[in-house]
């Protein structure tokens, strides 16, 4: 705890400086429990819920649609004014599943807020259930046709095919008219369906802007996977040791889950990264930002740091020593 949390000090304010300064950002929330978490009167908060707070993850994403470092935050709410608060500072695009809290923040922050097809079709998932026929199995026929299509163009893109501006008028082209014919399903049947059917035809409608938004960003898909995929490891994670026990578990865990998910996505082994961070961290003062920020994932040669680990690994004891050994960390 004491070493994660000087690392989370010194390195949290440096990670999130170099995730917004890439032009798209997926975020996702996941609740999760914290027993050490006290409400305005002072008593424990939701203490009969199995969730009373959130993780927030921020997952960079460059112009060439590549993976970037990844921001874990403990938070206690996901309210409005907590999205503003971690958000204010970014002015690029950010890609939700479409809480409406996000929409409200965009509202008072600079960045531009993009909807997630996918989550829009969980919608019709949901209302359809097993069945080969109805609104809800002809709405998800309509999103079929939508992502098969997604990744055609990106497949010339990638071949060298095509150019970026090319790239994005093909795709909106191609694109736009079947997400219209979504919109003109869930328009006609809206007024006639109930229960979760009608919420499948009516979000789409309520977030039809946010929805089709992504198609004007070359860097962005219909999809807000990454974020997805980088908090997958937590949600399977909490199945197992279920709550945080005080809110500074939380933040340092929080900060861990970066550092590890960052290196995933950036393809650096995670081993050797934190083995360089944690054999050369102590030599830095707390608050040099350069240096810190020179550390991160991504930032920093760990060439080095797999023969170190070899020759850890290939240390024998001394066949011929009599006295015990005292095993000690290595000062740096």
């Amino acid at each position: 705890m004491r070493i994660g949390e000087r690392l989370e000090a010194n390195m949290a304010p440096c990670l999130e400086k170099l995730v917004y300064g890439y032009p798209l950002v997926n975020v996702d929330e996941t609740p999760l429990q914290v027993l050490g978490l006290l409400g305005e009167d002072g008593k424990g908060k939701a203490p009969h819920s199995s969730a009373n707070a959130y993780m927030i993850v921020r997952a960079a994403v460059d112009s060439g649609g590549r993976n970037g470092p990844v921001l874990f935050t403990y938070k206690d709410n996901r309210k409005t004014e907590t999205l503003i608060s971690i958000l204010k500072d970014y002015s690029g695009v950010i890609q939700t599943d479409g809480l409406h809290g996000y929409d409200n923040a965009q509202k008072k922050c600079s960045f531009v807020h993009l909807g997630c097809p996918v989550h829009a079709r969980r919608k019709a998932v949901e209302a359809n259930g097993d069945r080969k026929e109805g609104v809800a199995f002809e709405l998800l026929k309509l999103y079929a046709s939508f992502f098969k299509e997604e990744g055609k163009p990106r497949e010339i893109l990638d071949a060298g095919n095509l150019k970026g501006e090319e790239y994005s008028i093909r795709r909106k082209e191609t694109l736009l008219p079947l997400l219209e014919k979504i919109h003109d399903f869930c328009a006609r049947n809206v007024d006639s369906c109930v229960g979760k059917l009608k919420v499948a035809c009516q979000y789409p409608l309520d977030r039809w802007e946010t929805l089709i938004r992504f198609l004007d960003y070359p860097f962005a898909t219909g999809s807000n996977q990454r974020a997805g995929n980088a908090i997958r490891p937590f949600c399977v994670g909490k199945k197992n040791w279920l709550f945080n026990i005080t809110e500074s578990g939380a933040e340092v865990s929080a900060f861990f889950y970066s550092l590890v998910e960052s290196c995933k996505g950036m393809n650096i082994n995670v081993q050797d990264y934190l083995t360089y961070l944690l054999l050369n961290a102590n030599r830095i003062k707390d608050g040099d930002e350069e240096v810190w920020t020179a550390m991160l994932p991504g930032k920093c040669d760990i060439s080095g740091v797999k023969a170190y680990r070899e020759l850890l690994f290939a240390a024998k004891p001394d066949i011929n020593r009599t006295e015990p050994y005292n095993l000690r960390g290595k000062r740096v």
